[in-house]
């Protein structure tokens, strides 16, 4: 009876120490992506927050619908509190909180202050390097822990398309190359643009304008513009490259993109580089770019139409193919009649062998995307189609590296 007694009696002992030593709140601090903090999806998707930081419109959910720093619990042990959430990376944020008032009866909680970053910071940082992240809770108005998170901060040149989020559901980030056409970079208007003239391709660059005058005239304008780029870059000495880089992280797929000036300087691109530096060009001159992603690569898309065109056409770039030869021989007959409607003998005085690459390249991608039609729109991630102006018009803000 006495060692039971002494077993009775230390159990009850445990038991309140137990309680005694036990948090008020269960929680954990999240990095999303894997403990990876992108700052080209901080920075493209910084004005996409669909939620009110205080009103959880996702059960259990408060603050910033797209952030990327937070914290998770799960055992609030009061009826009512009100938490306070405050992070701090010193270097590339300043300090950031949301306070919330939460019912036990919300569990789990999951609690996103919008996030006041330094986007010098976030812009300059062209290496992936490591930060510590503080974050401390306080509950109804009191001090109750802090706990800090090794993060690692990724180059601005990294492109995260996809993650597995932390509850193993797969999240699709196609669209963050879109992020990367950048329209407003100087070098189209001070260095780019000026060579599409002096190719003497196009008298002026016009985008849609033409159509009120003539519809089928603009077409024509609009091909002889995209081919004006390509042969300004072709005169350029771009070159493919294949080096890309591989995930660093088996739960985060990301890709190294080259920004403008590197592209211009290496005179090198690999197939989403030529995409988005043919796409931020294009846009800039007013033709709605296409971006396309098939299993391992990508290719350019452009719209000969603008919106207020019924059933706006397109055609689709190989990109890669710009230095290339192509035999005039192998042009299907829609290329062909292409060829008839641009070929002017002054043209091809310049640039025939140029103008059938171009046709060619057209060709290829084109018919790629004929092939694979059927999948844009289906569950495999490694198929999607990007309208740069659809999501532009969404919020998406071009990085600026």
């Amino acid at each position: 009876m006495k060692a039971h007694a002494l077993i009775a009696f230390l159990f009850f002992t445990f038991s309140l120490q137990a309680q005694i030593l036990k948090p008020l709140v269960d929680w954990v601090p999240v990095v999303e992506m894997d403990d990876r903090l992108y700052p080209s999806y901080v920075w493209a998707t910084n004005s996409w927050n669909h939620l009110n930081p205080q009103q959880n419109w996702v059960p259990g959910y408060y603050g910033d619908s797209e952030g990327q720093m937070g914290i998770v619990y799960r055992n609030l042990t009061q009826k009512k509190a009100t938490v306070k959430l405050v992070i701090e990376a010193p270097g590339i944020m300043r300090p950031s909180s949301l306070e919330v008032y939460i019912s036990q009866n919300q569990r789990p909680v999951e609690i996103f202050p919008e996030i006041d970053y330094d986007f010098q910071a976030l812009g300059n940082n062209t290496q992936p390097r490591p930060v510590n992240v503080k974050f401390t809770l306080y509950i109804n108005g009191r001090l109750h822990e802090q706990k800090f998170k090794k993060v690692t901060l990724e180059s601005i040149h990294q492109c995260p398309y996809a993650f597995v989020h932390r509850s193993g559901e797969i999240h699709d980030q196609n669209f963050m190359f879109a992020a990367f056409v950048n329209e407003n970079h100087p070098k189209i208007n001070n260095v780019i643009l000026p060579e599409v003239m002096k190719t003497g391709i196009v008298n002026q660059i016009v985008g849609y304008l033409g159509e009120a005058q003539d519809l089928n005239k603009s077409k024509k304008d609009v091909l002889l513009q995209v081919f004006a780029v390509w042969q300004a870059l072709r005169n350029r000495g771009i070159k493919y490259s294949s080096i890309t880089g591989d995930s660093r992280t088996p739960r985060v797929g990301d890709q190294f993109i080259r920004s403008i000036d590197q592209t211009l300087v290496s005179s090198q691109a690999n197939c989403i580089d030529g995409t988005v530096l043919m796409a931020s060009v294009l846009y800039r001159m007013g033709i709605d770019p296409i971006i396309v992603m098939v299993p391992g690569h990508a290719y350019l898309g452009f719209y000969v139409d603008s919106e207020n065109v019924p059933n706006r056409q397109f055609l689709f770039l190989e990109t890669t193919m710009i230095t290339a030869q192509f035999d005039a021989r192998n042009l299907q007959k829609p290329y062909l009649d292409l060829a008839q409607g641009l070929a002017t003998p002054e043209l091809l005085k310049s640039y025939d062998s140029s103008l059938t690459a171009f046709l060619g390249a057209i060709q290829y991608a084109t018919n790629d995307y004929n092939k694979n039609v059927g999948m844009f729109n289906g569950k495999d991630m490694a198929y999607r189609v990007f309208e740069v102006a659809g999501f532009r018009r969404q919020g998406l803000t071009p990085i600026n590296h």
